[in-house]
């Protein structure tokens, strides 16, 4: 006998079976395309290079398959190539992730407004995201194009993935390299929307960090990046769809960009120490998960002998992340590297990345290699929904801090921390184009501004309340006025010379009379900004407005027809009935029209010649017929209405009275 298994259990039909569904069509994006766009400025070595993505065009710029591609040699510092090989054997190689690891920070600006500056460590995201979250099939695959390879242990000249990088510059030449744009808005699958000048600034690395070798003696290697490009995907919508995002942008005054926003920050541990306590890394609120590596302050600044992305334990015994009055992981590791007590730290960054428990994703990171490949990294999960991107987690405003201690003291040179964080964020667009982005720490720093300038801005609020102060320090001190400052204050005139109107006088009535006057010049610059920005926006709402209108006007073109022959034959005896002629004609009529030469008839008359085109004459044969019937005909009936009025007429019988 069949049963369900329980009686809520619904009915269902495998795809086998379903005939009747068939897939939906995509009608709304018309044309795809990648467009290239070269360096706005010059390229020079030491940067920064700008990239202008979109210029105000009315195509969606699809952010995820953007692309920049870098082209590079690695010589001498006299410009010639360096070969590889001898006895010790020389080499060198690009560092891992060479695409991404050139652009030390990005800034981002929409319509002149800043989006998004990262800090120095934008090599490190990229790494990060790079090693943790692809497996080494696709290291080896797909992120090639990056300059990525796999490396089994980090540092090491006999990894297979600093061979491959080697055999990269091996030969005399230059390589190219492409790599997304790893950052906010980059990393988000929505369009951004039309009529938005997105420009993109790079600072590249220096030579140093970029270059990593073995036996290169005083060999000093430069890195040199010889050309910058874009590859931009843009979608064209269409009309109707165009036309009703725009309507629905105008409707709500706001379109919003989800956003998971990383960010790194670093600290540094001097040498000799056994613990690094409470470091305090963010401040705003608390982020989706946190991963932590140490490495070497040489490493870190940028040496030829080593990677940049070595992280090693250092023998650390002890680290946990204080937030929100707790401490993850609930009770202290004990770790212990070389006895072989690490595993716990390794499960919670499988964890924290969603590899753990899974057979369809990886990161090709052992047990091994987590502890002594390059690859000790820490991970934690600070949100229940770390790993997924769909949804928000509660906003808990906190200090995030991290604590180290280590079983032996830290190396000569001292060690640097890297830490990276995810912040739940949002991108806002307005009808006007204006980004804005809501960020806590901004909140908090702008209530501070305005409650220390209450007192000198009585058009921002109304003044704070103060404690009461003891009269022997009110006759000391002149009373400020409560009402808002419009005009200069200025001394009365007297026969004594005039002082000048200094902080740092002696007299308490000039020293009044200067902080006023400072007070009116600091209100006049307020009210001149909030006026600059009402003409920037009336500015831009003047432009969109062409905008609209082009698209309107092409809209409604392509649902008219084309004058026939028929309908623009002109005949000469009706064309010449008033003494006014009135021909609307179009630009290439005007400019065929001076071209035509004058006819001579005799002395008096010269003959005009004329170039109209079917539309034209179309346009002229309906205004003489529009003329003739909405103007001379009304014009006739209002004096026969006004004759059978005088003369008793009734308006039936007009046509009697004509004849």
């Amino acid at each position: 006998m069949l049963s369900r298994i329980d009686p809520k259990s619904q009915d269902f039909i495998t795809e086998e079976l379903d005939f009747s569904t068939l897939p939906a069509t995509q009608c709304g994006i018309v044309n795809s395309r990648f467009t290239y766009i070269p360096l706005k400025n010059q390229l020079t070595e030491n940067g920064p290079w700008e990239l202008h993505l979109t210029n105000n065009n009315l195509s969606y710029m699809n952010p995820k398959k953007t692309y920049i591609v870098f082209t590079f040699k690695i010589t001498d510092e006299a410009g010639n190539h360096v070969q590889m090989g001898g006895t010790p054997e020389v080499l060198y190689a690009p560092i891992n992730n060479i695409a991404h690891s050139i652009i030390k920070s990005y800034s981002m600006h929409i319509n002149g407004q800043m989006v998004f500056h990262n800090s120095t460590n934008y090599a490190y995201q990229s790494y990060l995201e790079s090693a943790l979250m692809h497996g080494e099939e696709i290291k080896n695959s797909t992120l090639t194009a990056a300059g990525f390879f796999h490396d089994e242990v980090v540092g090491s000249p006999k990894s297979s993935g600093f061979l491959r990088r080697c055999e990269m510059v091996y030969k005399k030449g230059t390589v190219q390299v492409a790599c997304n744009i790893s950052i906010d808005l980059m990393n988000q699958n929505k369009v951004l929307i039309n009529g938005c000048d997105v420009k993109l600034t790079l600072y590249p690395n220096s030579s140093e960090f970029l270059i990593e070798g073995q036996n290169l003696g005083a060999n000093k290697m430069k890195f040199h990046v010889t050309d910058v490009f874009a590859m931009v995907n843009e979608f064209d919508l269409a009309d109707g769809l165009s036309n009703e995002l725009e309507l629905a942008l105008q409707s709500h005054k706001n379109i919003q960009y989800p956003l998971i926003s990383p960010q790194i920050r670093s600290f540094y541990i001097e040498a000799n120490r056994l613990d690094a306590p409470a470091n305090t890394i963010f401040t705003s609120k608390m982020p989706r998960r946190v991963f932590v590596g140490l490495m070497s302050a040489e490493a870190y600044n940028g040496s030829y002998e080593t990677s940049p992305f070595h992280f090693q334990n250092f023998d650390l015994s002890q680290i946990h992340i204080d937030y929100c009055g707790q401490s993850v992981p609930g009770r202290p590791f004990n770790l212990d590297f070389e006895g072989g007590k690490f595993v716990e730290p390794y499960i919670l960054m499988q964890e924290a990345l969603g590899h753990a428990r899974t057979n369809f994703t990886s990161n090709s990171i052992s047990k091994e290699m987590f502890r002594s490949g390059g690859y000790t990294i820490y991970g934690f999960e600070l949100s229940v929904i770390a790993q997924y991107h769909n949804l928000f987690e509660l906003v808990k405003q906190t200090n995030v801090s991290v604590c180290l201690n280590f079983a032996k003291k830290t190396p000569a040179g001292g060690l640097y921390a890297i830490i990276y964080g995810e912040f739940d964020n949002i991108l806002n667009i307005n009808d006007l184009r204006v980004p804005a982005r809501p960020s806590i720490p901004k909140v908090v720093i702008l209530t501070f501004c305005l409650a220390g300038c209450r007192r000198f801005f009585p058009l921002l609020s109304p003044p704070m309340p103060r404690k009461p102060v003891s009269p022997s320090r009110q006759l000391r001190r002149p009373k400020l006025p409560s009402q808002p400052i419009t005009q200069p204050i200025i001394p009365p005139p007297t026969n004594q010379p005039t002082k000048p109107l200094a902080a740092n006088g002696s007299d308490p009535s000039m020293k009044l009379v200067w902080i006023l006057n400072q007070v009116t010049d600091l209100q006049q610059m307020v009210l001149n900004h909030s006026q600059r920005n009402h003409e920037l926006a009336l500015q831009k709402m003047g432009k969109y407005a062409m905008v609209a209108k082009v698209r309107y006007l092409g809209e409604k073109a392509a649902t008219i027809e084309m004058p026939t022959a028929e309908a623009a034959e002109l005949c000469p005896k009706f064309l010449y009935d008033d003494r006014t002629l009135i021909i609307h004609m179009c630009l290439p009529c005007r400019i065929a029209s001076r071209t035509l030469d004058m006819q001579i008839v005799d002395d008096d008359n010269q003959q005009l010649a004329v170039n109209l085109c079917k539309i034209c004459r179309s346009t002229f044969k309906s205004q003489l017929g529009v003329k003739f019937f909405k103007h001379d005909l009304p014009c006739v009936k209002r004096q026969l209405l006004d004759d059978a009025a005088k003369n008793k007429v009734d308006k039936k019988d007009l046509k009697k009275l004509v004849l």
